[in-house]
């Protein structure tokens, strides 16, 4: 079977880096499991953290192998597909 993300809200999250302020909006959590992320866009920077298993990112017709430690960022606008092994 597979899912979508589980989403937790979270505010008053934030780093600084000089002049410029990130802030952490969401973050998703899947416990090992069958899951895909339908093609999607941001209105802003998504960072991705693969904590435990691996799948498959599509960007841009592009597909690239994750795995357990992987870490990668999409920006605002981009198009982005992710499923699970």
């Amino acid at each position: 079977k597979l899912y979508e993300n589980a989403y937790v809200h979270l505010s008053d999250i934030s780093v600084t880096l000089g002049d410029y302020i990130a802030t952490l909006n969401y973050a998703g959590y899947d416990a090992p499991r069958m899951w895909h992320v339908k093609p999607h866009k941001h209105m802003n920077f998504e960072l991705h953290v693969v904590g435990e298993g691996g799948g498959t990112l599509t960007v841009a017709d592009k597909s690239f192998g994750m795995r357990t430690g992987s870490l990668y960022l999409t920006g605002p606008g981009v198009v982005h597909e992710q499923v699970s092994e």
